[in-house]
């Protein structure tokens, strides 16, 4: 079952949305509609990563983006590297996720690519945390669908390329500091008899 069946419908569907002191019209299309929802990755339907916005200092709420709002996007807003909420961040209840971006002027910013076949270590806002949450996303789909993951018998996911998968240093340096060693390797020998 790869694609459902769609109605003709002629006329798109006019969605009026009253958020505050936000108004807001959308107008979408019976065919965008069952685009997002039966075509995209072989019938189980399309994702949109949206960013939450970056106009916080001049008070924006981003429920006032259509995009933001809707039930066919994931919006993701963004954290400092220290956690914090972002002084261009717009705030919500529409925010379903957060990566992390750049907050005061001396954080560090996202690297990546850029024009002209380049980089770039200044990539900010909200616009460099939606393709993380996106990339992340794509990684989830990947494994699900990747049949060199499974569960070992220990319970945990266990790939023979990628092993136990990427590291987490932050985990891994706060769990060592609670850590409890392993006792001292033992070994038995046993004789046998030779026959």
């Amino acid at each position: 079952m790869r694609n459902k069946p769609r109605e003709k419908v002629e006329e798109p569907t006019m969605h009026i949305y009253i958020i505050g002191r936000c108004i807001f019209f959308k107008r979408i299309s019976h065919d965008l509609h069952c685009s997002i929802r039966y075509d995209g990755r072989n019938g189980r339907g399309s994702i949109y990563v949206w960013a939450s916005g970056n106009g916080g200092l001049k008070s924006d709420d981003c429920g006032c983006d259509g995009y933001v709002g809707s039930i066919y996007t994931i919006a993701v807003g963004s954290a400092s590297q220290t956690g914090r909420f972002p002084w261009y961040g717009e705030s919500c209840p529409a925010t379903l996720a957060t990566t992390y971006s750049s907050g005061a002027y001396h954080d560090q910013m996202i690297a990546t690519t850029d024009l002209r076949n380049t980089c770039t270590t200044s990539h900010t806002g909200t616009s460099a945390s939606a393709p993380l949450a996106a990339g992340i996303l794509a990684l989830a789909l990947q494994v699900k669908e990747n049949p060199g993951w499974f569960r070992n018998s220990a319970g945990f996911w266990f790939n023979s390329r990628f092993g136990y998968g990427l590291m987490n240093a932050y985990a891994l340096v706060s769990a060592s500091y609670n850590w409890t060693t392993v006792p001292d390797k033992t070994i038995c020998k046993a004789d046998v008899a030779k026959v």
